[in-house]
Order: C-alpha cells, then sequence, then structure tokens
C-alpha cells in the first residue's frame, strides 16, 4: 500500500491503521495506534502551537 501524503488536516488527525501503510491482515493496529498517540502527545507536550504540532 502507497503511504499517504498527509495524516491530518485542520482538526482532524488519523492514527493506527488508518494511517499507516499495512494490510489488515497484519493486526498491527493496536501498536500503531499506541506507537501514533504516544508520539503525537510528545509533540504536543513541546509545542504549544497545535498545528505547528502536526
Amino acid at each position: 500500500m502507497k503511504p499517504i501524503p498527509s495524516w491530518y488536516y485542520k482538526n482532524i488527525c488519523l492514527i493506527g491503521d488508518a494511517t499507516h501503510a499495512t494490510t489488515p491482515n497484519l493486526g498491527q493496529g493496536a501498536c500503531q495506534v499506541i506507537e501514533s498517540a504516544y508520539i503525537i502527545t510528545e509533540c504536543l507536550a513541546h509545542e504549544k502551537n497545535i498545528p505547528l504540532a502536526f
């Protein structure tokens, strides 16, 4: 699967299987959504400007 060009737009952010280029049979969605949520949290903790954090 080809990666999507952007995983956020305005106030919408896709995480987990919605953004990572994997097929549904790999069963990686739970792990990837946890990883995505952690990275988003880190970005928001270090950058108060939300659009810039994303």
